[in-house]
């Protein structure tokens, strides 16, 4: 019975433990999605018509007053760059290629 007892709380445990969170948005991530009028596919697009390559992350965030989609793309020649697209308007406001 013990045996089973211990079985079943590390089973409970290792589900806890290894389970994704969900993500919930907060409040603030709301209001920047309210307030966006670029989707994040055209921004997506528009980054990797500045850097070409394959964009692996994207987040909708404020960068010094304005919304931005921060898009982090893998170029052709393996480095990390960064783009930020304007929410509200869809031009690029920032490139940054990371080492």
């Amino acid at each position: 019975m013990k045996r089973t007892v211990h079985s079943t709380l590390a089973g409970a445990a290792m589900l806890v433990l290894c389970t994704p969170a969900m993500a919930i948005p907060s409040k603030e991530k709301l209001a920047l999605a309210r307030d966006a009028k670029v989707e994040l596919t055209a921004a997506v697009t528009k980054a990797t018509g500045k850097a070409p390559g394959r964009a692996i992350e994207i987040e909708l965030k404020k960068k010094n007053g304005k919304i931005v989609w921060e898009v982090e793309i893998i170029t052709a020649g393996d480095k990390l760059s960064e783009v930020d697209v304007d929410a509200k308007t869809g031009d690029i406001v920032d490139t940054e290629v990371k080492k």
